[in-house]
């Protein structure tokens, strides 16, 4: 169902899907209920709307949001009339068909300001929802698809379509509507996408190539209203976007891959189905999408499990790619991906690799067989094997990546440090290469050192202090960087750190104390005492690093004592 996220929302006119919320505890939906009552009308519209997604239906509700049709807010009566028309009780229908009237006149009496038009925006999906019971408004809504503003356009699209009736009349005023802007194509499709009937159904085949292209809008209440739409039309959506899947064009497949997303459990299932077809093409693109939908395409592991032994080696590829992609769900995959470890084509051991990085800390048992992978001749192999082993966190291959730091191929020192990194305390032993590796020539390598270092923890600030004695100003500089960023967890061995016998050591310590910042202030204080002029210049120079009231008052203060 297409629900047009209104004004009233603080925000320009945005088009989603609204799904069922239904597992909210009974003291919050109770909680809704009487946020009902509430004094502010915007807390009232929202727990209004939230109620009309709850499932099942909350019934006891009903009575208050029936009154609520009667209050003087606009809004608030659209809102209530929505919502009992979701929850689609007896009773609740039956007083939607009363206040009808009263929703009829609303949409008839144009006013020029905006608040007006939020409340015109509102009623048109209220009545939209009510469906075949709104058909003798058909007429102001195939109006309503002309007026000057393009919210009431795109909702009175809406409604048309939940509403449907009569065919001969709707259908073609939506078709004619779909010649119109991007937001038009895309509202239009969608309605004509909910009506049976066969001159929609081949309109909305028609315009499907153009909501394909339609994706790649830079306006974003026209992109999600075209994923909405293309989720209404389902099954030949997403042969469309299957399509789309084969372009080189890497955007292109991104919004592909997230209109497959938000169709959900049909488009999956349809990708689940085409793993099967004797059209190649389809069959790579719809496990490349498999793979990139991640998580939520879980039915489809036991499928690409097989699909690792089949003999097209580009399936066979690109199905460990898929099975990394939906991670730990993938876990029965990992004994065949550490097999394919050993395959002779490279691209299979690459994708085994990153299959066996996605699926994470339950693919342990192949940590043996990765650590072997490191010497693999190929370098994208290697890189996938060090992607690998970091993100199942293996303590086991630290000592086989630490030599790695030093490798000529920048891109493997870059992805050891991260994978370092990933590891995190039990990659300690790498913290002396990880410290040389601040000086390395490739920012992103430098980048990832400082990360690893960080991540790694406590650990490294010893080693850090100590490379402080180096004569080299530039790596003095990168260490104090790093010492800084660990902020107030590093203070109190930076503050013991502040009786070393080296001169050099003493000023970085205060200097990266000046780069924590606030919490660093009150022992910057007491080194403005230190019998050493460099000590008081260095804590000076560091407090006046800090913005904050205090730093900036006691520096002041020191300042002012030596005049």
């Amino acid at each position: 169902m297409l629900v047009l996220v209104l004004l009233w929302l603080g925000a320009s006119l945005a088009t989603h899907s609204q799904n069922s919320v239904t597992d909210l505890e009974p003291s919050s939906i109770g909680e809704l209920v009487q946020q009902l009552k509430s004094g502010s009308i915007q807390a009232r519209i929202e727990a209004t709307y939230t109620l009309s997604r709850i499932d099942p239906p909350v019934v006891a509700a009903v009575p208050v949001l029936i009154q609520a049709l009667e209050d003087k807010d606009g809004l608030i009566r659209a809102a209530s009339a929505y919502t009992l028309s979701q929850i689609g009780t007896a009773q609740a229908k039956s007083a939607v068909l009363q206040i009808l009237p009263r929703l009829i006149n609303t949409l008839v009496n144009h006013h020029l300001d905006d608040s007006y038009l939020r409340v015109r925006a509102a009623t048109i999906v209220a009545i939209g929802a009510m469906g075949l019971d709104a058909q003798n408004v058909t007429p102001i809504l195939i109006q309503a698809l002309k007026d000057d503003r393009e919210e009431i356009r795109a909702n009175a699209a809406v409604a048309l379509g939940r509403i449907g009736q009569p065919v001969d009349t709707v259908v073609p005023a939506l078709i004619q509507f779909i010649q119109g802007d991007d937001l038009a194509q895309a509202t239009g499709a969608y309605a004509l996408s909910q009506i049976k009937s066969s001159e929609a159904e081949a309109a909305v085949l028609e315009i499907l190539p153009k909501l394909i292209y339609t994706l790649n809008s830079n306006d974003q209440k026209v992109t999600e209203a075209t994923l909405v739409a293309l989720k209404g039309i389902g099954p030949p959506a997403c042969l469309a976007l299957l399509e789309e899947m084969s372009q080189t064009d890497l955007v292109v497949r991104k919004k592909a891959v997230q209109a497959l997303e938000q169709i959900g459990e049909t488009a999956i299932s349809l990708l689940v189905q085409t793993l099967s077809s004797r059209d190649q093409k389809l069959r790579l693109s719809a496990t490349l999408a498999l793979g990139q939908v991640g998580a939520s395409a879980e039915v489809a592991v036991p499928n690409l499990i097989e699909l690792l032994d089949d003999p097209d080696q580009l399936i066979c590829g690109l199905s460990a790619y898929a099975l990394g992609g939906i991670g730990q769900a993938a876990k029965n995959a990992v004994p065949r991906l550490n097999e394919l470890l050993s395959h002779s084509d490279q691209a299979i051991r690459t994708n085994a690799a990153y299959g066996l990085g996605g699926i994470g800390q339950s693919a342990t048992m192949a940590v043996p067989n990765l650590i072997r992978t490191l010497n693999d001749s190929n370098t994208e192999v290697r890189l996938s094997t060090v992607h690998a082993l970091g993100r199942i966190r293996a303590e086991a291959g630290v000592s086989s990546l630490i030599p790695m730091l030093s490798d000529k191929d920048e891109w493997i020192r870059l992805g050891v440090a991260h994978a370092l990194g990933q590891i995190g305390q039990p990659a300690q032993a790498a913290i002396p290469m990880l410290i040389q590796s601040l000086l390395d020539e490739h920012e992103g390598v430098r980048h990832n050192a400082v990360n690893a270092l960080i991540l790694i923890g406590n650990p490294s600030i010893p080693q850090l202090i100590s490379t402080l004695k180096n004569g080299d100003r530039v790596m003095q500089l990168r260490v104090i960087d790093v010492l800084g960023r660990f902020g107030k967890l590093a203070i109190p061995e930076l503050q013991q750190a502040l009786d070393h016998n080296n001169a050099e050591v003493r000023r970085g310590i205060i200097s990266a104390l000046g780069s924590i910042g606030v919490d660093a202030v009150p022992i910057l204080q007491e080194v403005l005492n230190h019998k050493d002029s460099q000590m008081r210049w260095s804590a000076a120079h560091a407090l006046k690093k800090i913005d904050s009231p205090a730093a900036k008052k006691i520096l002041s203060e020191y300042l002012n004592r030596g005049r």
